[in-house]
């Protein structure tokens, strides 16, 4: 594929991802979450992909930046065609979906304490974010070396030491950005289901106790009728609770079920031809046409988080409905408006 075909084409894609990402970290206030840290962690997201789909497209436009001197260039190598800011970005995102994920699990498992340590949950996100992401993007700087006033993407250094950090990072990569956050994820999300439906358990039973109960008790008052209401708002009451855990159950799945997914469709290629270049036949070269269709592919779920994030939560999701339908009902008003003043004006000009 011709490098500017793609470089439209990721343009395409990305420009949408990120127009998505900016929709949602202005409508998430709207959906008022009772949680803070959940509401920040989620704009937090919306914010990182928008940074990847950004960091994405000047990546395929911009190859490098122009340089007079020694210091210019070497930076431009080593923070620009390195593209340690673009991997700091998906790191970030990737994290951050582990952070969203442990939320789910802190409110759900650890209701009672929840509130009172949203701000020491946010710390340890942060700090483990910042750590996370410095880890997998940091040492990207030593995939390029700077000399003779040339930015070398293909090299190999003199000093043993770099070279043996280079292999091991490949494997580092692998496991800390592509089997960590799927493990985490994935065990997470088992044990909050397992939990909601481990305490709704229970519950499936106490409508009949409570019957028999509540039966007892208003036929011995002689209120055979006062019974019959007391079992019905017992049995609306938990079928209610039952019908919304499940709901929720099924929120989260397909929420858990799409970031799994969109990190296992969208990292794979990258991540193993890093580690595993071998195989593919070529070598891992930092802006090369193959590395390029990686970095594409891995950018890939950026656009797909927001919706993700809609389909799992409820009052998200009727905010961006509701707010798709003024917008609709603005245009289709604005429509009729213009439709009217042209249909006013059609019959005096034709008469002259």
């Amino acid at each position: 594929m011709d490098t500017t075909n793609g470089a439209i084409i990721c343009t395409v894609f990305m420009g949408i991802g990120t127009i998505f990402n900016v929709l949602a970290i202005l409508l998430l206030p709207r959906a008022n979450l009772h949680s803070r840290l959940t509401l920040w962690l989620l704009r937090a997201q919306s914010l990182c992909d928008a940074l990847v789909c950004i960091m994405t497209i000047l990546l395929f436009w911009i190859d490098e930046f122009p340089y007079w001197d020694d210091i210019g260039g070497s930076l431009s190598c080593h923070l620009w065609s390195s593209q340690i800011f673009y991997w700091m970005a998906t790191s970030a995102s990737t994290a951050n979906v582990v952070c969203i994920v442990l939320d789910r699990l802190w409110a759900t498992v650890y209701a009672a304490t929840y509130r009172r340590n949203q701000v020491r949950y946010l710390v340890l996100c942060c700090t483990g974010n910042f750590i996370y992401s410095l880890a997998c993007s940091g040492p990207d700087v030593l995939l390029v070396q700077f000399e003779n006033h040339v930015c070398s993407r293909n090299y190999t250094s003199p000093i043993p030491a770099i070279e043996e950090f280079r292999y091991i990072h490949r494997y580092l990569v692998l496991v800390l950005y592509y089997v960590l956050p799927l493990v985490a994820v994935s065990v997470c999300h088992a044990y909050v289901v397992w939990y909601i439906r481990r305490r709704l358990r229970p519950h499936t039973n106490l409508p009949d106790e409570t019957q028999t109960t509540s039966t007892e008790e208003m036929s011995e008052s002689g209120s055979v009728q006062s019974a019959n209401i007391v079992n019905s708002l017992t049995f609306g009451a938990m079928g209610f609770i039952i019908c919304l855990s499940t709901n929720i159950v099924n929120s989260l799945t397909f929420g858990a079920m799409g970031f799994i997914i969109c990190l296992v469709l969208a990292h794979s290629y990258d991540t193993f031809f890093y580690a595993f270049d071998w195989a593919f036949g070529t070598e891992y070269v930092v802006g090369s046409n193959e590395q390029l269709l990686g970095l594409f592919l891995n950018s890939l779920n950026a656009p797909v988080n927001p919706i993700l994030i809609a389909v799992s939560v409820p009052s998200f999701r009727r905010s961006c409905v509701q707010a798709a339908r003024h917008s609709l009902d603005y245009i289709r008003q604005e429509y009729n408006e213009a439709y009217r003043k042209y249909s006013a004006k059609g019959p005096s000009s034709y008469s002259d």
